[in-house]
């Protein structure tokens, strides 16, 4: 079965999975030259398709987000909203996980909007009162082109193939903040 551009379901999911997490994977090593970041990676991998990160905690010395809740919140906020419209409250719990994940991706948007970056995006259309999702199509620092969008998706692999290769103690990666490895591999793309 084709989704009407010619791509099967299952094609489809994997490819916006991908750049889903390559958007992330990016987001999170810009975030990571102003914060630590604490990431949850779950214990079942994913073969298939690119691994999603959880955020747990994002912190300096100044301040301390707990990511992992926030976004808990709004995805529970979100379902309450759907019941309150009419989507079976079964819908409702479903759409939690891909909600969560295009939470967390505009709120990162958002968090490097708010240091300075300007992040141009494109919008999906959500079906039946789902969140919409911006894709990122640039990323630009000073009014310089950091990251074009054939760039994201090249960084953001090689950043999640590396994070997939990172020791984990109980599943969990503390990044420190100006992480030398993450900034590394950047420099590679800049």
């Amino acid at each position: 079965m084709t989704d009407g551009y010619g791509y099967s379901r299952n094609a489809r999911f994997i490819e916006v999975r991908n750049l889903q997490v390559h958007q992330e994977m990016v987001l999170l090593s810009l975030l990571n030259q102003y914060f630590n970041i604490t990431l949850r990676i779950p214990p079942k991998k994913a073969s298939v398709y690119g691994q999603i990160a959880i955020v747990e905690m994002i912190w300096n010395k100044e301040m301390r987000i707990d990511f992992n809740n926030i976004i808990k919140q709004r995805c529970q906020e979100r379902a309450q909203q759907d019941i309150l419209i009419g989507v079976s409250e079964k819908t409702a719990e479903r759409r939690k996980r891909s909600n969560s994940i295009r939470e967390t991706l505009n709120v990162l948007t958002d968090m490097i909007r708010e240091l300075g970056y300007f992040v141009e995006t494109k919008e999906s259309g959500g079906k039946r009162g789902t969140i919409k999702m911006e894709y990122i199509t640039r990323i630009y620092l000073n009014h310089h082109l950091l990251y074009d969008e054939q760039t994201i998706r090249n960084l953001g692999y090689v950043l999640n193939n590396k994070l997939n290769h990172t020791h984990t103690i109980f599943g969990t990666i503390v990044v420190s903040q100006n992480n030398t490895k993450v900034n590394s591999i950047l420099s590679l793309f800049n």
